[in-house]
């Protein structure tokens, strides 16, 4: 039986086979991981380079999935990050790598939102400790440029500036 949540994009010849996933839950419906093993190629072709892995990032890069990312970077002093998806991982990855170098290990969502002015939904960080690798699987802002933006608890976007890789070691 055919899934009802998933229809065509739009009803013309040219879109036949491009299909809109409504109620979708990024990691079971779309998920690039789920779906196909390009991630694992590159994870099995890295081997014990790759130090640590989180899969999916929820829509607008919530804080709590920035917050993990910047937690496994702290964790395991891994010197570079792969992200592999839409603008949301790129986003997530950029500001994670400057929170990694911003605030203390283990630091929290309230940490994050501390940092943050306010009135200007703008947070001031230190520059990037590890380069950050992007593989886009959309195109949007988050895909050429170096600011970047993650979403509070209350849906509030807040900005992380530029994603400064000056100061980081080469790889």
């Amino acid at each position: 039986m055919a899934d009802p949540r998933v229809v065509p994009q739009y009803d013309i010849p040219a879109r036949q086979d491009h299909l809109a996933i409504f109620d979708a839950d990024f990691r079971q419906d779309i998920s690039l991981y789920q779906e196909h093993d390009h991630v694992q190629t590159l994870e099995a072709t890295l081997g014990d380079r790759v130090v640590g892995r989180k899969v999916g990032v929820g829509v607008h890069s919530p804080y709590r999935d920035v917050v993990d990312i910047a937690h496994l970077l702290q964790d395991t002093d891994a010197d570079g990050l792969i992200t592999i998806g839409s603008s949301s991982d790129s986003d997530a990855g950029k500001v994670a790598s400057k929170l990694a170098n911003t605030l203390r290990p283990r630091f929290t969502e309230a940490d994050v939102g501390a940092i943050v002015d306010q009135a200007k939904g703008h947070a001031t960080t230190n520059a990037a400790r590890v380069r950050v690798i992007q593989a886009p699987t959309s195109l949007s802002a988050a895909e050429w440029n170096g600011t970047a933006s993650a979403t509070n608890a209350d849906g509030k976007k807040q900005h992380f500036g530029l994603a400064n890789h000056r100061d980081a070691p080469p790889t």
